[in-house]
């Protein structure tokens, strides 16, 4: 819990910095894990909404928002050290807040973002995927998490 509130108030340091923040830099591997989550979207019937806000002061814009009735999931695409530790300043506001949101955090690789960074992630996120190699994992992953009797199979 001590963590979690020295992480929260991390935010509010990096508050400027994320409201400020220049739109981030496609990627093919964000365009492959957002093609992805369209798709999960499509098969399971259930509703996204990408690049919007997930707390109430409106900082922390998730890449994508399934409308999951009282538990919605949030997942944001971390392309950078930085963008991971927006999730999980964002995961640490919405526990605060009371918020029923869960959020996943996806990276390319971990050596990229950094292996240290990705291991304390899953501390302050619901969960933090490799996705590189990984693809169908992530895709059953989301798939459970947003409507549980779906799978790809």
């Amino acid at each position: 819990v001590r963590s979690a509130l020295k992480v929260a108030q991390a935010a509010a340091q990096m508050q400027a910095m994320v409201s400020h923040r220049v739109s981030r830099e496609d990627s093919t591997f964000k365009v492959e894990v957002l093609k992805l989550l369209k798709e999960v979207s499509e098969e399971t019937g259930v509703e996204a909404k990408f690049d919007v806000p997930v707390d109430q002061k409106r900082l922390f814009i998730s890449d994508c928002l399934f409308l999951v009735p009282d538990s919605p999931l949030s997942i944001f695409v971390a392309t950078s050290t930085e963008r991971l530790l927006e999730a999980e300043l964002a995961w640490s506001e919405l526990r605060r807040a009371g918020d029923p949101t869960r959020l996943f955090a996806v990276v390319e690789d971990a050596k990229q973002v950094g292996l240290k960074q990705v291991e304390r992630a899953d501390y302050f996120t619901d969960k933090t995927y490799r996705y590189r190699d990984w693809e169908e994992i992530f895709r059953d992953a989301v798939k459970r998490s947003v409507k549980p009797e779906a799978t790809t199979h």
